[in-house]
């Protein structure tokens, strides 16, 4: 048997990222075996030596090609590859979200079984768009409204993370998971598109972070940050005033890390007053180097694609992947991602950049091919993503579970992170001043993964 030791290099890089990236695991003597790379042994001479066995090729375009080629060769692909995942001797469907994805992915299917899940918050509830989509292509939809009792699904999801992920939407992948369990055995997902065709605001947000750059350092530092650091979050999923913070934070974190900046929820600040001393000098590991490693390895890359490469290879592989693996096996429901067909992978790396995202607009080319298969008002709409509003919820019908887990007594005990700075994070949230739920969410996803693993306090 391994010890079950914490890796606390581990724990920085959760507590960053809301992920573990591989190799590591928060268990000091175990690893993860990467994307892309395969395991041999030798059974005389027993080593793990992993080799990869494949990488997004270098990019390589196709002179002379118009936008109309792209899509043309794009939408040919795609078709071809989810027609690839319909093989299938049980019940097979599709989740849908009613975006431009999980949209895609039906619109090639057929006639199919498609499932979605809502949210009983109106900012967060895109149940409206997936009816629309599955009443355009005729096909047989079922949906649900997540009720409050979500909360007594905490310990029964934590069950399945043995190296835990601090993304909100396990809850709802799990749920329509369910959902789609009752009627089929398999369902196509639209996984992979972002990360492919440029769909995150993180890319928006680098190319923006140029131009706010030109604004004189003292109207920046001086008068616009300190006065978008003082307003007050709002309840809403997103909006103004929650995008210009978060905007703002994420200016504030390293450039090397490029769009990832956007996805840090946890400044190096932050970082080194979380951990106790003892626990802050067992962190021996950059806990950003593995982005700015990718980011190395890309250089030859065109920016935004460097950015594509490196969150298909952490953020997709690492987070997305795992999220919707555990959660759908869980309830023993095949998840396929036709996105991630190996040759819509390496054609979608030829696609030129600015069909990808330009002038504040993400997923130019998958957003012209989406519209001519749903209604355009279903394709040109805001990016919400697939969340819950744990927010709000922390201040609501989490907060017992949030006192719980985080309780003060119970974090000195333990030793690990600092438990006046985590009553400090926890206070700011409960009076509304600042968004604090990522942070606060993953503290209590690893300590429920704590008490599994290493005993509870």
């Amino acid at each position: 048997l391994l010890d079950r030791e914490l890796n606390v290099n581990g724990l920085s890089q959760f507590l960053a990222w809301e992920y573990v990236p591989g190799p590591e695991t928060l268990f000091e003597s175990i690893g993860k075996l990467e994307a892309g790379h395969l395991l041999e042994v030798d059974l005389d001479d027993p080593r793990c030596e992993p080799t990869q066995y494949w990488d997004v090729p270098q990019p390589s375009r196709n002179p002379g090609w118009k936008a109309e080629d792209w899509e043309e060769a794009v939408d040919s692909k795609l078709q071809e590859c989810v027609r690839r995942q319909l093989v299938s001797d049980v019940p097979l469907g599709a989740f849908l979200s009613g975006g431009v994805d999980s949209s895609l992915v039906v619109s090639a299917m057929g006639p199919a079984k498609t499932f979605s899940i809502g949210f009983d918050d109106a900012s967060y509830n895109e149940l409206r768009w997936a009816r629309r989509v599955a009443d355009h292509l005729g096909v047989d939809h079922r949906d649900e409204m997540i009720k409050p009792d979500v909360v007594d699904l905490f310990h029964d999801l934590m069950a399945f993370l043995d190296d835990p992920i601090g993304d909100f939407s396990i809850f709802p992948t799990y749920l329509v998971s369910r959902l789609a369990r009752q009627d089929v055995t398999v369902v196509l997902s639209g996984d992979g598109g972002d990360e492919l065709f440029g769909g995150y605001e993180t890319y928006v947000a680098q190319q923006r972070a140029s131009q706010y750059e030109k604004i004189p350092p003292w109207l920046r530092r001086g008068v616009v940050e300190p006065v978008i650091r003082t307003m007050r979050p709002r309840d809403v999923k997103k909006g103004i005033i929650n995008k210009a913070k978060r905007f703002v934070e994420g200016v504030g974190h390293p450039e090397r890390l490029s769009h990832a900046r956007w996805r840090l929820f946890v400044s190096s600040a932050l970082q080194e007053a979380l951990f106790t001393p003892e626990a802050r000098a067992q962190i021996t590991a950059d806990p950003f180097l593995h982005v700015v490693e990718r980011f190395e390895h890309s250089r030859e890359r065109e920016p935004l694609d460097a950015s594509l490469y490196v969150d298909f290879k952490t953020y997709l592989c690492d987070n997305i992947l795992v999220k919707v693996d555990r959660m759908s096996m869980a309830t023993s429901l095949e998840s396929r991602v036709p996105y991630l067909d190996r040759e819509l992978v390496e054609l979608a790396f030829r696609v030129p950049p600015e069909l990808k995202v330009a002038h504040g607009e993400t997923k130019v080319l998958l957003k012209r091919l989406a519209a001519r298969h749903v209604p355009p008002e279903c394709v040109y709409r805001p990016k919400e993503g697939f969340s819950i509003p744990i927010k709000n919820w922390l201040r609501s019908r989490f907060r017992p579970l949030m006192e719980e887990l985080l309780d003060e007594k119970r974090l000195r005990k333990q030793g690990i992170l600092n438990a006046s700075v985590v009553e400090r994070l926890k206070r700011e949230h409960l009076a509304g001043v600042e968004n604090h739920s990522h942070v606060l969410w993953s503290i209590m996803v690893f300590e429920a993964w704590h008490d599994r693993w290493l005993g509870t306090c």
